[in-house]
């Protein structure tokens, strides 16, 4: 009786292991597929700043900033923050 009491229960633990592994395997899945999300929706956002900053630059004249925008992170950060954007 022992004997068929520990197979089952060693049944029981490698069948909670695997689901265990499972689990684990389908949470990693899941960090990844939010991350590639977040990613792409930051990447969407970056460009919608800066048309919006392309765009009020370029109604104002501004030709030589878009270029310099465009070639200068830094001074790209100092004009989003300048015309409130970020």
């Amino acid at each position: 009786m022992w004997a068929v009491r520990i197979k089952f229960l060693w049944r029981n633990v490698a069948i909670c292991e695997a689901l265990d592994k499972i689990e684990e395997i389908g949470v990693k899945k899941g960090i990844l597929i939010g991350r590639e999300e977040g990613r792409i929706l930051g990447v969407e956002q970056g460009e919608d700043l800066v048309s919006r900053l392309n765009g009020i630059l370029a109604r104002e004249g501004n030709i030589e900033k878009i270029l310099k925008a465009s070639e200068d992170r830094e001074y790209r950060k100092v004009l989003l923050r300048e015309y409130k954007l970020i």
